[in-house]
């Protein structure tokens, strides 16, 4: 049911108000840039015909005014365009603030006339490349994003006696802070029964003060300044569960409706099982619902929540069974260098190049 709720809000032309603002200033932006660059191409244009391009991959976002000018370097160029689509940034359509709409409008105009002229229409996964075929016709492939999991095995950490680590990477905006101070609650109630775990978050998110009283209220909540690349493995490696969370809040589900969080593949790569927390109609839930590689908990009522924790945190095989479906499913949708090779060999096809 929860599902079809999110669908409705996300593809009806009243979801959400939340985007008014901010596409409005982006159509300013967009009508400026989109002369800048018109006037700016014949200075460009002497570098373009030395590099000669055959293919142009774009991603272009809500940047509208970037759709024209690759749109012409192509048509000058006979090049082909192969177009990633990573957000998404045309359904749904704002009611409420007419400015709002009118840009929303002209990203979805920009964005069919770009897939309508693309060689190739890519997309960040199985649920975004389905709602666009269904209500647009766009015809498009999943690519995923890409990590290194050759190296990657399932290993136990070594706990400390009764303690259990569950890790959290990454930003707390569009309120997954809300959703992980509610998961330190419900490890705070089951260690009232018995169970020591803790909730490591590692962050580069300003806190301010309704973060911080959310996320400090929990006695299980250990905060930590953000690491660079190359000391993710250690943070993941020094966990039992990783947690991916997204926020329950109406206006968030639509934004993140139809997107696949880039941690997700990092998760599944690392050797560990995931603990997943998050309205199920949406795609990153959806995504490792399917995988076989997550604890799931699409509710944060206490009486689903709780139970779902507690399975994670006390069965230390099946945990480690759901870490190798993970390295599975890693390997099948985003090892790098077998996504890469298909890749390159569409971009060469495209260019009637030889590998």
């Amino acid at each position: 049911m929860e599902a079809t709720t999110i669908a409705d809000q996300v593809l009806s032309p009243g979801a959400t108000r939340a985007l008014a603002s901010s596409q409005t200033i982006r159509s300013a932006r967009s009508a400026v840039l989109g002369g800048v660059l018109r006037l700016g191409y014949r200075d460009i244009r002497s570098w373009i015909d030395d590099f000669d391009p055959e293919v142009i991959f774009f991603s272009g976002g809500d940047a509208t005014h970037l759709y024209p000018l690759v749109v012409r370097i192509s048509r000058d160029f006979e090049a082909k365009i192969f177009s990633y689509v990573t957000d998404d940034y045309v359904l749904p359509l704002p009611a409420g603030n007419p400015m709002a709409k009118l840009a929303r409008a002209s990203v979805r105009r920009h964005f069919l006339a770009m897939c309508a002229a693309s060689e190739r229409v890519l997309t960040i996964g199985d649920k975004m490349t389905n709602v666009y075929r269904e209500q647009f016709g766009i015809a498009s492939t999943p690519l995923m994003n890409l990590v290194e999991v050759t190296s990657a095995t399932v290993a136990h950490r070594d706990s400390l006696p009764g303690l259990i680590i569950l890790t959290y990477a990454g930003g707390l905006h569009l309120n997954r802070w809300k959703t992980l101070a509610e998961l330190g609650a419900a490890l705070d109630r089951i260690q009232g029964r018995g169970t020591r775990a803790e909730l490591h978050i590692y962050t580069s998110t300003h806190i301010d003060s309704a973060m911080d009283q959310a996320l400090r209220s929990s006695e299980s909540i250990v905060m930590h300044e953000a690491v660079d690349a190359s000391q993710l493995r250690r943070v993941y490696e020094s966990a039992d569960l990783l947690v991916h969370v997204e926020s329950f809040e109406r206006s968030d589900q639509v934004a993140t409706y139809l997107s696949v969080s880039t941690k997700i593949p990092e998760y599944l790569a690392a050797g560990r099982a995931v603990l997943a927390i998050g309205p199920a109609g949406v795609a990153s839930m959806e995504y490792l619902a399917s995988s076989g590689a997550a604890y799931v908990a699409s509710s944060l009522g206490h009486d689903e929540l709780d139970v779902v924790v507690e399975e994670a945190v006390h069965d230390r095989e099946a945990r480690a069974d759901k870490a190798l479906r993970g390295l599975e499913v890693a390997l099948a949708n985003h090892e790098a260098g077998r996504s890469r090779a298909k890749l390159w060999e569409a971009l060469r096809d495209a260019a009637h190049v030889g590998a």
